[in-house]
């Protein structure tokens, strides 16, 4: 079982590379553009239609996007090296990195799953402080030693809440399309429409759907797999052979969707080979940051 394989180290780390995906995120976000846009093009959605438009005028400034910014990427540097206490920088974090999503999609015209996986990670992370006892930057022998089951906690409602969003895309399909989207020609149209609109990737692999009988067949077989795949993905935590042929599916599918939808949810992608791909596990087996292994690092249980 996946829960096996932990270390309180694997938690720092996770802890390490979610806040370092936003970042990243964060940081490459040219925010300060959306100044030159008119207002009216802005539409807030859901919780975020209820903050005055008092607020919105005043944040969506060049000044105050760059402070926003600013202030966004030193408190995630923050949880990046533990500082502590830990929620003191996590909470703030979430509730900006709530308010960057939301900024960024009520431009977008319309609300798509990016980044949900990881944001809803960055909100369970801040109800696990234990994520920075190990691989931080503070350390202190008045620290005390905590039980196994809160870091394997953190970790695995991490991996079941990815497992999860995985799940209910691949469940809603199945329920409200049937069997027909897999054998129709739903996905040859969606791969051709994808392909032809206008996208910062330049690829249009996904019009090969509509021109060849084979590839037609291949792109409907796919997609059932990945469905199924999908539905299934909860399993990872209790059996280590699908969690291999989890990833064997969908890894690919993040870059098959790349080349063929002009679609790319990289976040995803990398969140799913750090977790339950077992980056986390390796680097907790490291020496040169568990020298003690599992027991003398957590204590007892």
């Amino acid at each position: 079982m996946l829960k096996d394989e932990l270390t309180p180290v694997s938690l720092g780390f996770l802890r390490i590379c979610i806040y370092g995906l936003w970042f990243l995120i964060v940081l490459l976000c040219p925010m300060q553009q959306y100044a030159m846009l008119p207002l009216e093009m802005f539409s807030p959605w859901g919780a975020f239609r209820h903050i005055p438009s008092v607020f919105y005028e005043w944040l969506l400034q060049p000044g105050s996007l760059l402070l926003y910014k600013s202030v966004l990427l030193g408190l995630l540097a923050a949880c990046m090296l533990g500082v502590r206490p830990f929620p003191a920088v996590a909470i703030p974090a979430a509730l900006m990195l709530l308010l960057f999503d939301g900024l960024m999609k009520g431009f977008n015209g319309f609300i798509n799953h990016a980044q949900f996986g990881l944001l809803y990670a960055t909100f369970l992370l801040v109800l696990f402080p234990c994520c920075a006892d190990r691989l931080s930057v503070i350390r202190s022998s008045r620290d005390r030693v905590r039980p196994y089951h809160e870091y394997a906690m953190g970790y695995l409602s991490v991996v079941l809440l990815l497992c999860i969003a995985y799940a209910l895309v691949g469940g809603r399909r199945l329920a409200a399309g049937g069997l027909e989207v897999f054998t129709g020609d739903a996905i040859v149209v969606y791969l051709s429409v994808q392909s032809v609109h206008y996208s910062p990737y330049p690829f249009d692999f996904g019009l090969l759907a509509g021109k060849n009988t084979f590839f037609m067949m291949f792109f409907q077989f796919g997609f059932l797999v990945t469905t199924i795949f999908e539905f299934l993905s909860p399993l990872v935590l209790v059996w280590k052979w699908f969690r291999v042929l989890w990833l064997l599916v969908i890894i690919p599918f993040h870059l098959m969707t790349l080349f063929t939808m002009n679609i790319f949810f990289w976040e995803n992608m990398v969140l799913a080979l750090v977790t339950i791909g077992g980056l986390c596990a390796y680097v907790s087996r490291c020496e040169c940051f568990s020298s003690g292994g599992r027991n003398e690092d957590i204590g007892n249980e």
